[in-house]
């Protein structure tokens, strides 16, 4: 046990230590109070200073120009020549113009994985993973089937998800997929000599790349479904695996390459996540106009039916009344009768156990 709390301190002094040297320095550690408190350090961030909750406002044109501004404040690298303002950071939020179709009622919450060196963000996805409608789970496709992290959270989601929380979806993307060698991929040993192998290689280059990754896609979507059912359904069969559990194999890198491309702009397959975006976006649209409209009509409801004065709802308003107030007298009865007879059962315990003294009389308190 003493181990255990010494493991935990020497964790938070590293903690400590990294978060103060990327905001002071090096040096920041061995400074006093008044040092580190000095509006120097602030200058460029003096929000910071702020006696309420603190909001810095960074505006761009594009997202490349946006990610250059805002790295200070969400990355842990120390390698940057600059001041690192990320441990003063709770909460980053990214609002994008003109994606009403797309996020007008979604919320991307990035959260970071499991394995962070900082703790606290290493248990943040369990504390916000339960509040999420979709879960998606983002990792390299060459590591996707054998990472332990991203498994460790899509089981947490799908007992989110048949528990009846907020998780009604799981979606594993796999990313990089154009980050391939055609001769490594081919001259593997599970295609070597095989009919892909013998196609593929009097192809011209690009079309031998993109026949590479497309079978690799294929292979990661089968290779994670038969996992999840494996591993993860497995445990829960009685459950409907429907449109549950979704796999994408995605290259960022070929969606947005103006030159020549190796990928179609649908084998991407970043058009059809923006698509699920936009359907689950247009659920919550059709959910919220519901929810307004029958709160709405509820509300009209009570005025019309409090102003009416005809004889059948004035009758109506009679009956409930009565019935209410039949229910109350039934339950005062029974909490009544229940009352006295532990009262009795109390008085003679009592008179049993001290004799020799006066009985005081207890009176119940009358039910109106």
């Amino acid at each position: 046990m003493s181990d255990e709390n010494d493991d935990k301190k020497e964790e938070l002094v590293k903690v400590a230590t990294a978060k103060m040297q990327a905001f002071y320095g090096k040096d920041g550690v061995e400074k006093s109070l008044n040092d580190l408190m000095k509006g120097e350090h602030f200058r460029e961030i003096p929000e910071f200073l702020s006696p309420t909750n603190a909001v810095k406002t960074v505006s761009c044109n594009t997202a490349s120009e946006l990610s250059g501004k805002i790295a200070c404040y969400t990355r842990s690298d120390y390698k940057m020549a600059a001041k690192q303002y990320w441990p003063l950071v709770k909460c980053v939020t990214i609002k994008v113009p003109n994606t009403k179709e797309l996020l007008e009622h979604i919320v991307l919450l990035d959260l970071p994985g499991t394995g962070d060196c900082n703790k606290t963000r290493d248990d943040m996805w369990k504390s916000h993973l339960s509040q999420c409608s979709s879960v998606w789970i983002v990792n390299d496709i060459q590591r996707a089937a054998s990472e332990r992290e991203p498994w460790m959270i899509l089981e947490s989601s799908f007992r989110y998800l048949i528990q009846g929380g907020e998780c009604e979806s799981i979606t594993f993307i796999c990313t990089k997929t154009d980050d391939i060698n055609p001769k490594n991929y081919l001259g593997s040993p599970d295609l070597k000599n095989t009919e892909l192998q013998l196609y593929l290689e009097k192809k011209e280059d690009n079309e031998k790349k993109r026949g590479c990754i497309q079978h690799r896609n294929e292979q990661a979507k089968i290779m994670l479904g038969e996992r999840f059912n494996n591993e993860v359904v497995k445990k829960k069969p009685f459950i409907q695996m429907e449109n549950i559990f979704q796999v994408f194999t995605v290259s960022a890198e070929e969606y947005q390459n103006d030159g020549e491309n190796i990928l179609e702009y649908e084998q991407t397959e970043i058009p059809q996540l923006k698509q699920v975006l936009k359907d689950m976006n247009e659920r919550h649209s059709k959910t919220t106009v519901k929810n307004y409209v029958s709160g709405v009509y509820g509300i009209l409801s009570l005025i019309k039916a409090a102003n009416s004065n005809d004889m059948m709802m004035v009758e109506k308003k009679s009956n409930m009344y009565q019935l209410l107030k039949e229910s109350l007298e039934e339950q005062l009865s029974t909490i009544t009768s229940l009352m006295t007879k532990h009262y009795n059962d109390l008085k003679n315990s009592c008179q049993r156990e001290l004799p020799s003294q006066k009985s005081h009389a207890c009176r119940l308190p009358r039910t109106k």
